[in-house]
């Protein structure tokens, strides 16, 4: 058991919040897994729509490797993609 106290495994008891979750409202800016299980697929699946043009590029980037998405600019987008 670590030095904390808590149980090892897992992502640390995060939860894991969906779109329509009104608690991901209160999340302004998403890294690549919160944007990925927001949207119900795979980090990998998710890079590859970006390259992609599929989903929009991240909003801030510090350095090359942290990026984050705004919550609005991912719906604004999907909402433009919707099959009308």
């Amino acid at each position: 058991m670590p030095r904390d106290g808590r149980q090892g495994g897992g992502s640390g008891g995060a939860a894991v919040l969906k779109v329509g979750d009104p608690r991901l409202e209160a999340i302004q800016l998403l890294d690549v897994r919160a944007l990925a299980a927001a949207l119900y697929l795979s980090v990998a699946t998710v890079r590859r729509k970006v390259k992609l043009g599929e989903l929009p590029q991240p909003a801030v980037r510090i350095g090359q490797r942290i990026v984050r998405w705004r919550l609005r600019d991912v719906r604004s987008f999907l909402d433009g993609q919707a099959v009308r």
